[in-house]
């Protein structure tokens, strides 16, 4: 509806307080009316500003909208990308809590196919990514049986330093010590001195000793 800015300013001067008769000199109807226009003039230079700022503000919102569609057509697709680049992530980093991984990235297919929105899917994935992260700076230990050089199996206790190697010390009498070698894919048994090294860390993981310096061998890169 189109301002009549006349009758607005008859509106203003009717609402404008009443010169006290105490005051000497009497008001300027004028002045007053000028100021008005002045005022007036003010108020529709921010209501313009005020305008153009709205129609930024919706044109930018009609352009989000529009785009909705194109990126629901994208975001199921990337979903399976995403849990597919994990699941690789899995196959080529240190076999550690190998369980407890694959478990996560089958559940991740499963979720896939469940009946629940793409961004509740997203964030689920996003989780799982997360925790693949954290494991860089885990140090933890877990058991389970080590396949050795010779095709034997021994139970061992396995210490994480993050995804700076694996170190395992067999559960048995012997206390055969070792590290994954990521670039042959395989266990290797190491020399004695590192028995007492190896085992301290893996008590420093459990809690069972207060953290310390210990030196440990460290594996060399893999190409």
């Amino acid at each position: 509806m189109k301002m009549d800015w006349n009758k607005l300013v008859v509106a203003l001067i009717a609402t404008c307080p009443v010169v006290a008769l105490a005051q000497d000199t009497p008001a300027d109807p004028v002045a007053e009316y000028e100021q008005l226009l002045r005022d007036i003039s003010g108020l529709q230079a921010r209501n313009a500003l005020v305008q153009r700022q709205m129609q930024h503000e919706l044109t930018d919102l009609r352009g989000a909208i529009e785009q909705v569609p194109e990126l629901e057509n994208q975001l199921p697709p990337l979903l399976i990308t995403m849990v597919d680049g994990l699941e690789q992530f899995v196959d080529l980093d240190l076999p550690f809590l190998q369980q407890e991984r694959e478990d996560r990235i089958a559940n991740l297919r499963l979720l896939i196919e469940e009946n629940l929105s793409d961004a509740q899917k997203l964030r689920r994935i996003l989780e799982a990514w997360s925790i693949e992260v954290e494991y860089g700076n885990s140090f933890q230990t877990e058991q389970h049986p080590v396949t050795l050089p010779d095709g034997s199996e021994r139970n061992a206790d396995i210490v994480v330093l993050g995804r700076i190697g694996l170190m395992f010390q067999s559960a048995d009498d012997e206390a055969i010590t070792g590290l994954w070698d990521q670039a042959n894919q395989q266990w290797i048994i190491l020399g004695s001195e590192h028995r007492n090294p190896i085992r301290t860390a893996i008590r420093m993981a459990r809690n069972q000793v207060a953290p310390d310096l210990t030196l440990l061998p460290v594996p060399a890169p893999a190409p």
